[in-house]
């Protein structure tokens, strides 16, 4: 599309992307942000009004916040131009293998967006502009709608587990619990501890057989693939802080009381 990404730093409280260094980044260049809900949690709502003003389109990256509801009241999806949700297998809403889903509230983008899917093809199998076989299979769709029932129980499910590790890490040190965007409801695709010994906490989990992994090590605009950007080695001051330490614990709508209370356990022990 020709288009060229510039990355932004993200929030120190809630890991978003943080709307003073979009701010700071924007030139009259600047057509669209991406911002991703990451690991369920709301990005600001600010970011709504700030691109309104400046003519941005507001991309919301989704994949991870099935259910989550900002502070408007709306939920994911529901508050940017366009909106990308993912069902991979892990993500909080699956449907029995690939699959993923666009939205927007627009108008004039729901039908090319339909179209771009379908080989750029209208109702009538005409191509009007390059487009691409992304549908999902009517099978995957029909698991997706069951599943979409069951969502909000998930969902309740995954906040209590959360608010148990919450109250069972509070004071511990050397970690630090995830915050809450005020007024938001968290979707938990996640629950990331930021630790000060990522390697130790994960050693002592490990060797209790619960699974963690760390989110994400390599920051975006670091990965192989942007070698040849101009912001390859630019350091983005909170993303290098934390990227290499946000140690996800489980947080599976299916865990019993005995398995978070043995994940706190194992948690507690590495301190």
């Amino acid at each position: 599309c020709g288009a060229t990404p510039v990355f932004v730093d993200v929030e120190p409280s809630y890991w978003c992307v943080d709307l003073a260094s979009m701010e700071a980044a924007r030139t009259p260049r600047t057509k669209a942000v991406i911002a991703v809900h990451l690991f369920g949690q709301m990005c600001d709502d600010d970011l709504v009004g700030w691109c309104e003003e400046h003519g941005i389109a507001y991309i919301e990256d989704a994949a991870q916040a099935h259910g989550a509801v900002a502070g408007d009241g709306r939920k994911a999806g529901g508050v940017g131009d366009v909106a990308c949700f993912s069902f991979f297998p892990s993500k909080n809403l699956a449907v029995g293998g690939e699959g993923g889903m666009m939205t927007t509230r627009r108008e004039d983008l729901a039908a090319r967006m339909d179209a771009l899917v379908n080989h750029g093809r209208d109702a009538r199998l005409e191509s009007h502009e390059v487009g691409s076989n992304l549908r999902m299979s009517e099978v995957a769709a029909a698991i997706g709608r069951v599943q979409l029932k069951r969502l909000d129980g998930w969902l309740e499910r995954r906040r209590e587990i959360a608010a148990r590790y919450d109250e069972a890490f509070a004071s511990m040190e050397g970690v630090e619990t995830p915050a809450i965007r005020p007024g938001t409801a968290h979707a938990w695709h996640q629950y990331c501890l930021l630790a000060d010994h990522p390697d130790s906490l994960r050693e002592t989990l490990d060797d209790a057989d619960i699974d963690s992994r760390v989110y994400y090590a390599t920051p975006i605009h670091r990965q192989k693939v942007y070698e040849g950007h101009e912001q390859f080695e630019t350091p983005l001051t909170i993303t290098d802080d934390i990227a290499h330490r946000l140690v996800a614990i489980p947080v599976h709508h299916q865990m019993t009381d005995d398995d978070v209370e043995r994940v706190i356990a194992a948690v507690l022990a590495s301190s």
